[in-house]
């Protein structure tokens, strides 16, 4: 049919003479074309227009079928950046950031320019990136002492059920397994670098290693199974110590070095993804967990505030269907991460997400997100008030709930990025509403609860912790006397200066800095406690120094009765002037607080043994994990080592341990330990525990006279 001809039938004309008729729906008038001239009825035309709709529904059920079936066979690979400022990418205007890896990623994806995280600490900040919810539903606030709760639901988890291989490779002991994020994941590599290679035990692994741990486990699995790998990579965090290569390229700035050795890593993990033909159907999202202060409002690393420097990261995803070069400015929060991923590949989110999903297919109109942040770090650690904000358009407000004063601060970080003009005296209204708006988003994102609740840690765990600078004065009774974070973080960095000094024997420098901090703040728990390992330095040898450690540990024990350590502290104490008993008690107090290492676990026996509870020495070995970890030769020598110093309930657990672990080939040594471990019993006056190993040593070497004579002697008893 010929233009002239379609265009008539839809329209008269007053060419043929008929008037003209009102210009009708243009829907309405296909229908009459395509049904007749005579125009449809009412009832004919809304019978018709269902029966379109119910078509388009199908033909788009349809398609999205086809093309969740697609995204079925996508794989996703989630990167997160420990402690990256988002500033300090090229990507993000960065002119000498050294990291093409990550600006290239951005060029051939999307990256949000605003996103933010909800708390400046990793374990908090990447449970809420695993579970699309905020610490005031997950209840993970610090590391180390939370463990995400069991009853929640992580993206691996909902990956792993839609038939994906499941992977995480961790950087850094906050991550570590015991802290309950290795939920849904088949693999979960959290082994750490040894101390020659970082110089603290057992708190990190570079991220060249943990690429290569990743590398290897994808060309394990299925060349076709799609997969979710987590790399979480921890270079940045202080103390800042890049290679070689990227230290000399920021001479100057090694916190630069170690982001751009971070990149290479990213790079590195991108090109054997290339090489194994996975690239192309992987969705790549790289996110942060928080940032680094690098000293702004006088803070020098993280945890304490909440301002951009710390709360504002980096995000980028790359991948197929996704859009190339589009910069996203509205603001987005770490929390959306899982309904985006959920919804983007067709898969259910938990229904405690409190996230939103974020359209990355598309620029799209700026959303009116509102962003929650928060620290309960300077409450934990130091008691003063927590931090909590929100960020909502152009405006963020601070606020610290606990503080005597309420002194929010509210801040336009469009025109004030470095958030240096408080603007709450000036904008008494956007205050109001600020205010309002955070309140309100506290209870709505409160109303479920909190599923997750603290822990305690271990020596162990605390020096670990340590070692990455998350500890404050680490006391478990908490003051609430309303100082403000903005106030006391000079003092916060004045006692971490003192513990460095005790650790390098600068004694006198202790007593200046602690003095200070007493000027301020002469309550804060920290003070008596570095104040009393500075005298246990000497204490060993030198009674006046060991009095003067037992009243500062004592001081610190009327600010902070259940700190387990301050007890142990005050064990090895008494024990070095020989008051044994006094020294039981004080360990029984400690480990009555929480867990001990190991170490003090094996004094503890021997102070036990000396006091002739041989019975009580040999239950408080109970569960020892260093001797669990002991292979058989370092076992044997060990026990001897321990016997040679009469610890023998120490030697016992380790003869056991040598005999457990030798193999029948090595039948000669077996019969050695198993014959230590009896002489430890027998000396330990533990007739059934020399009974039982003297049996297992007759079933293996029934020609052995001493362990019949033995034997024989105690079954007549």
């Amino acid at each position: 049919m010929r233009w002239p001809d379609f265009r008539d039938r839809l329209y008269s004309t007053h060419s043929i003479g008929i008037e003209p008729e009102p210009r009708r729906d243009p829907s309405r008038v296909l229908l009459t074309f395509a049904f007749g001239r005579r125009p449809l009825s009412a009832p004919r035309l809304a019978a018709v227009v269902a029966l379109l709709i119910s078509i388009a529904a199908v033909l788009v059920f349809v398609l999205g079928l086809f093309q969740d079936s697609e995204r079925d066979t996508v794989s996703v690979l989630l990167v997160t950046l420990d402690t990256t400022r988002a500033d300090r990418l090229g990507c993000y205007g960065y002119a000498s950031a050294g990291t093409p890896h990550l600006d290239a990623l951005a060029a051939r994806g999307v990256r949000f320019d605003r996103a933010y995280t909800v708390a400046p600490i990793t374990l908090p900040a990447h449970t809420s990136i695993l579970t699309g919810t905020t610490p005031l539903y997950h209840g993970v606030r610090d590391n180390g002492s939370f463990r995400a709760a069991s009853e929640l639901t992580t993206l691996a988890e909902i990956l792993r059920e839609s038939g994906r291989r499941t992977g995480a490779f961790l950087g850094a002991f906050p991550l570590h397994r015991e802290f309950g994020l290795d939920q849904g994941f088949e693999v979960y590599d959290d082994a750490l670098d040894p101390i020659e290679a970082t110089g603290r035990p057992g708190t990190e692994r570079r991220g060249d290693r943990v690429v290569a741990a990743a590398r290897d486990w994808l060309q394990e699995i299925e060349a076709d199974a799609p997969f979710f790998a987590w790399v979480h990579l921890f270079d940045p965090h202080a103390p800042y110590t890049p290679p070689h290569d990227a230290a000399a390229a920021h001479p100057d700035d090694p916190y630069q070095g170690e982001i751009a050795f971070m990149d290479a890593c990213v790079g590195e993990l991108l090109d054997s993804l290339e090489a194994q033909g996975r690239l192309a159907n992987t969705l790549v999202v790289v996110v942060a967990d928080h940032g680094e202060s690098l000293g702004e409002h006088e803070e020098e690393s993280h945890g304490l505030l909440i301002h951009d420097g710390t709360m504002r990261v980096p995000w980028i995803i790359a991948g197929p269907d996704v859009p190339e070069g589009v910069v996203r400015t509205d603001v987005v929060r770490t929390t959306d991460l899982v309904p985006s991923l959920t919804e983007w590949l067709g898969l259910p989110a938990p229904a405690a997400v409190q996230g939103a999903p974020v359209d990355w297919t598309r620029e799209g109109a700026p959303s009116q997100r509102a962003a929650y942040l928060e620290t309960l770090y300077p409450r934990l650690h130091y008691g003063w008030s927590e931090l909590r904000g929100l960020v909502h358009g152009d405006w963020k407000i601070i606020e610290a709930p606990g503080a005597t004063e309420a002194r929010p601060e509210l801040y336009r970080i469009r025109e004030d990025a470095a958030e240096t003009v408080d603007a709450a005296a000036a904008e008494p209204a956007r205050l109001e509403e600020m205010q309002r708006r955070l309140r309100e988003t506290v209870e709505r994102l409160s109303s479920r609860g909190t599923l997750s609740h603290s822990r305690e840690l271990s020596d162990a765990d605390r020096q670990r912790l340590r070692q990455l600078g998350y500890l404050g004065d680490e006391s478990t009774e908490r003051r609430a006397d309303g100082r403000h974070p903005r106030e006391m973080i000079a003092l916060k960095y004045r006692l971490d200066d003192a513990k460095r000094a005790v650790e390098a024997g600068r004694f006198s420098e202790v007593e200046r800095l602690l003095t200070e901090v007493a000027e301020r703040d002469p309550e804060n728990p920290g003070i008596p406690e570095i104040r009393g390992v500075m005298h246990k330095a000497t204490a060993a040898r030198d009674p006046e120094s060991r009095a003067r450690a037992i009243a500062s540990f004592e001081t610190a024990l009327k600010r902070s009765s259940e700190n387990p350590r301050l007890w142990k502290h005050l064990a090895d104490l008494h024990a070095w002037d020989g008051n044994l008993e006094r020294a039981v008690v004080c360990f029984g107090e400690a480990e009555r607080r929480g867990p001990l290492p190991d170490d003090a676990r094996l004094t503890h026996a021997h102070w036990l043994e000396r006091l002739g509870r041989g019975e009580d020495a040999w239950r408080s070995l109970t569960g020892v994990r260093l001797i669990e970890a002991a292979d058989a030769d370092t076992a044997l020598e060990r026990g001897q080592s321990a016997l040679d110093a009469s610890r023998r309930a120490e030697a016992l657990a380790w003869f056991d341990r040598a005999a457990a672990a030798l193999s029948e080939e090595r039948q000669t040594l077996r019969r050695l330990a198993l014959r230590r471990a009896v002489e430890a019993a027998l000396d330990l006056r533990l007739p059934d525990a020399a009974y039982e190993r003297l049996t297992g040593l007759t079933a293996i070497a029934p020609e052995d006279d001493w362990a019949e004579r033995e034997l024989e002697r105690l079954r007549k008893r």
